[in-house]
């Protein structure tokens, strides 16, 4: 939801690939849907911008998707995890939080897709990352 509440991001997940009813919905304050876009497979994570203009979904086919308030796609980069919006810095994080012994930890995006960080496990499985509500 949008800082002000004034938009809320829904997803739903059905079977996976196309046609599997895995979609992002964004509705109004009101409940009024405003679009409805399909996603490759089913959703794992989602997150929203502050004020509603970056959309970040996370997939179990290993991707993040990167949308703009009118569902226009972004950018896309495979990474399995969850994802988090920073608003203010206008970055994209997203956290490999996998029991699978994932190689990285973390990628830090900005709002182009374009790759700022990253961090590898060195052994250890992730757990949690904590994102301060301001962000």
């Amino acid at each position: 939801m949008t800082q002000d509440g004034k938009r809320i991001l829904v997803s739903t997940s059905g079977e996976s690939g196309p046609g599997s009813g895995a979609r992002i919905r964004l509705f109004n304050e009101n409940g009024k849907l405003l679009w409805s876009k399909p996603v490759s497979q089913t959703i794992r994570a989602q997150d929203m911008s502050e004020t509603g203009d970056i959309l970040a979904v996370t997939t179990y086919d290993d991707k993040i998707q990167v949308f703009n308030s009118k569902a226009i796609p972004l950018w896309t980069h495979s990474h399995l995890g969850r994802s988090f919006i920073l608003s203010k810095n206008k970055r994209i994080l997203v956290f490999n939080d996998e029991a699978s012994a994932p190689k990285h930890a973390f990628f830090l995006y900005d709002y182009k897709g374009n790759l700022l960080a990253s961090a590898l496990n060195e052994g250890v499985e992730p757990i949690e990352v904590a994102v301060a509500p301001a962000q």
